[in-house]
């Protein structure tokens, strides 16, 4: 897996929140995020199922899911909740249909960081998916799939 963050070099520079991650993320100093999962990669630790997914999601020539972040929004929390709640907007590329989604997103402060978690429903069918099989079709997939993601944004070293 691989994701990026990007932010914008000057306003980080001259702003006094630098150093904190949650005032960087409602200052809206993140300009660019993206994630990418190497299809072969993604296990349900059964074979015949996994060689099932890959097949529908069409591995042998798309090798990664992509999510692209255009831009977001940061919502007001409530009281007592989540450090954060978000939608995150943007792309997302399976199975080689792209998509635009908006993905509501929660954080909360954890050690040396911002953990950020989330979940979006998506239909197969959306993405030109065939909802997988086996023996013969007598167990069907639903089509309707949900994705749930739980990723740590940690500041890098400046130098």
């Amino acid at each position: 897996m691989e994701a990026g963050v990007g932010m914008d070099p000057a306003r980080v520079a001259t702003s006094a929140q630098a150093s904190d991650l949650e005032a960087l993320i409602r200052g809206h100093f993140i300009k660019t995020f993206h994630l990418i999962v190497p299809v072969d990669k993604l296990s349900s630790g059964e074979k015949g199922l996994d060689d099932n997914m890959r097949k529908a999601l069409k591995a042998s020539q798309y090798k990664d899911i992509r999510f692209q972040m255009d831009s977001y929004d940061v919502m007001a929390s409530p009281a007592g909740g989540a450090a954060l709640s978000m939608t995150l907007h943007g792309h997302l590329s399976l199975a080689g249909v792209e998509r635009k989604v908006d993905i509501l997103a929660t954080g909360v402060r954890v050690k040396d960081g911002i953990r950020i978690s989330g979940s979006k429903n998506l239909l197969m069918t959306d993405y030109q998916i065939k909802p997988p099989t086996m023996m013969l079709g007598a167990i069907k997939t639903k089509n309707l799939i949900t994705v749930k993601f739980n990723a740590t944004l940690q500041r890098g070293s400046t130098s």
